[in-house]
């Protein structure tokens, strides 16, 4: 982490997003910005959206299965 976000006050905590009980234990002091690169699932979206009133801002990355209908196949891009 960058010594200037360190000195403002900035800290960086890595958790196993798998483990939910951990998640909302950190969670649950609130954070300026949560970065989640493993949301793949609707299931994995949903471990940590219960926990989100104290965070500023989120960036979730997934794949197109968080976002498609139950049954249908995912869709390209290029479609």
């Amino acid at each position: 982490m960058p010594a200037d976000l360190v000195e403002a006050g900035a800290s960086f905590v890595a958790v196993d997003r798998r483990d939910a009980g951990r998640v909302a234990a950190v969670l649950s002091e609130g954070a300026d910005l949560l970065v989640d690169c493993l949301a793949f699932t609707r299931a994995d979206a949903d471990i940590v959206m219960p926990h989100l009133a104290g965070v500023g801002s989120t960036a979730l990355l997934s794949s197109k299965a968080v976002y498609v209908r139950h049954r249908e196949p995912p869709r390209s891009s290029v479609e």
